[in-house]
């Protein structure tokens, strides 16, 4: 049996600041976000995609690329800025927007599960999770926006376990995937910025992605970490050679601003003449000849679009949406495609085997005490 790490995280913050220049407007821009979170109804399907769409029109030439990514998120924005950096023509399609100011403030990220730029998935129905819902359905926040749900989620920064990557390497029979390798990748991209706990052969100092702890709610980290030690636990780098015990949560983290893949990899390479992002287009479909995916066909602004690629198609959609344009594309389950009624390229378990985080929060008791009770525009500040 294989053991799994086991680690208690202190993750307390308060909502901290954006690094935008005019204050004002992004304390009117929070007020907004919020409003419209407590108001917004949910999506349920893509419909706003094909709104006058004329499906007698045949698809618009959007011209011929190199690679075509397909989803501006977590890995597709760091994919389209590695191959941008080389003298390849890149489109770098996105379903969503540019990511908004308030995206940048790491505590509002709940408030966005409810706006649009959430694509507004549900779990289905469960018998073991989700039991406080009224229809045991939790939502299953994805980001519909540049940087995708990293411009939404936690920001926590955990690698996972060696031994998961170990698994990896044994299941398809090649070493590359172990931890020992991938580790030089992850300390690559790391600029590592914290220097409590830190294991420093694990972390990189020179990337791109910074990595750092939330400034502290006062003393709340301090007096959760103590009572921790008074149990008999140690304080560890989670991400280092010892996962079992404490530690503060590690974040995406530049100067207290969110350091997604947004903020640290697509704007920065967003002016290329290389590197062309359409926003507002949701693909439909990979077209696939001889074996060999030759084009992507997308919605945007109501009309619908092809792009061709002279090397490759990258799908970088998540963990839902790529799936879907697979199974929208031939390559799927065979009996889940005939039913409706998509012509059949390659049988494959395409979208089974989700398995997600596994998480148990703790309970949280109230008392009339205010430890920590700051007005909206005092937390922005921070």
């Amino acid at each position: 049996m294989r053991a799994s790490a086991v680690f208690f995280l202190i993750a307390i913050s308060s909502i901290g600041h954006a690094s935008v220049p005019n204050f004002a407007q992004l304390y009117r821009e929070t007020e907004d976000l919020i409003k419209l979170s407590k108001t917004y109804q949910r999506l349920e399907n893509n419909d706003e995609y094909f709104a006058n769409f004329d499906h007698s029109k045949k698809p618009l030439d959007f011209g011929t690329f190199d690679f075509i990514v397909v989803g501006a998120g977590t890995a597709g924005g760091i994919v389209a800025n590695r191959l941008s950096e080389s003298n390849f023509k890149v489109l770098l399609v996105e379903a969503g927007h540019q990511d908004p100011d308030t995206a940048s403030v790491p505590g509002l990220s709940s408030y966005f599960f409810t706006t649009p730029l959430d694509w507004g998935y549900n779990t289905t129905e469960e018998d073991k999770i989700c039991l406080a819902t009224i229809d045991k359905r939790c939502i299953y926040p994805r980001g519909k926006m540049w940087g995708g749900t990293s411009s939404l989620n936690g920001n926590g920064y955990s690698r996972g376990t060696k031994w998961d990557y170990d698994a990896w390497a044994e299941i398809v029979g090649s070493n590359d995937w172990s931890y020992e390798n991938v580790l030089l990748y992850f300390k690559k991209a790391e600029k590592a910025m914290f220097k409590i706990g830190l294991d420093e052969s694990y972390h990189g100092f020179s990337g791109p992605q910074r990595i750092d702890f939330i400034e502290d709610t006062p003393g709340l980290t301090s007096m959760l970490l103590r009572a921790f030690k008074e149990r008999g636990s140690i304080e560890v780098d989670y991400n280092g050679r010892n996962p079992y015990g404490v530690s503060r949560l590690q974040y995406f983290l530049d100067r207290n601003v969110r350091a997604g893949t947004a903020h640290t990899y697509i704007r920065p390479a967003a002016d290329r003449p290389n590197l062309l992002i359409s926003d507002n287009s949701l693909v439909t479909k990979v077209i696939i000849a001889n074996n060999r995916a030759v084009s992507v066909e997308f919605m945007k602004n109501g009309k619908l679009y092809f792009a061709r690629t002279s090397k490759e198609v990258i799908l970088s959609a998540g963990a839902i949406n790529t799936p879907q344009i697979l199974m929208l594309s031939g390559i799927g389950p065979s009996q889940e495609l005939k039913k409706h009624d998509i012509k059949l390229v390659k049988d494959l378990p395409v979208g089974q085997n989700l398995q997600d985080h596994i998480a148990v929060y703790p309970i949280f008791f109230r008392t009339r005490y205010t430890y920590y009770n700051l007005t909206l525009k005092e937390q922005l500040k921070l």
